[in-house]
């Protein structure tokens, strides 16, 4: 997405030119809000998403026909892409979160945004339909979170060769990324949702003590942590 103006890595939609297709994960407004202003000039991109998003990008101005409307545990061919989608979970933001990013400093810094983030939040609905992709590319499969909670009831394919972990969302992160890991045992990792991108509801997640907790758990995982708009090689 493109994050908004303050935004520790804030730019706009060219950095997105070239894209064909956008999986959306769900709804909210920090996925999706950018998606109309994305695709207004690329006619032949498609979105594929559930029903809630889709409806809220109508409503934003996105075209029918650039909608691709799916439901979870749908199996769709992108190219040689073939994509599996699983009902996922978005995490429960727990108290002490909440408290912390209602005393942050950025909310003085950061007032006059305030109305408009809490104005997009609600009209960009999740509406518990947040999705978990596996992506087959050739003998690979690459698995993608947008939030950084598993449904309990789903019984989801192991041993990726990658599992994109957004890290964000607990005021203690490590305890929930160590029991997806366990759950979904990847054989690489990437994080993804550790910046602060929408200031003052969100914020730059420290990501060291993760590092550790793996050096001591998970010793042969290869983790990273992406840098902005750099390519980066994962064998």
């Amino acid at each position: 997405y493109i994050q908004g103006r303050g935004g520790e890595n804030y730019a706009d939609e060219s950095i997105f030119r070239g894209v064909d297709d956008i999986l959306l994960t769900h709804g909210h407004f920090d996925h999706a809000q950018s998606i109309p202003q994305i695709v207004k000039a690329r006619e032949t991109c498609k979105v594929y998403c559930t029903e809630t998003p889709a409806q809220t990008l109508l409503n934003k101005g996105v075209g029918e026909e650039q909608l691709q409307i799916f439901q979870a545990g749908d199996i769709f061919q992108i190219g040689d892409i073939t994509i599996k989608t699983y009902q996922g979970k978005h995490c429960q933001f727990d108290r002490e979160l909440v408290e912390k990013t209602i005393l942050s400093k950025d909310v003085i810094r950061f007032a006059g945004k305030l109305g408009g983030l809490l104005m997009a939040n609600k009209s960009f609905p999740e509406n518990g339909e947040t999705i978990f992709y596996e992506l087959q590319i050739g003998e690979r499969r690459i698995q993608v979170m947008g939030s950084m909670g598993l449904n309990p009831e789903v019984e989801y394919p192991t041993q990726a060769d990658l599992l994109v972990l957004p890290y964000q969302g607990k005021s203690q992160p490590v305890p929930t990324a160590l029991g997806i890991i366990g759950r979904l045992q990847p054989k690489r990792l990437m994080l993804s949702h550790f910046d602060n991108a929408f200031p003052p509801m969100s914020k730059k997640v420290d990501t060291i003590p993760l590092k550790k907790a793996l050096e001591k758990f998970y010793p042969d995982l290869p983790a990273v942590k992406p840098r902005f708009a750099k390519k980066i090689g994962i064998r």
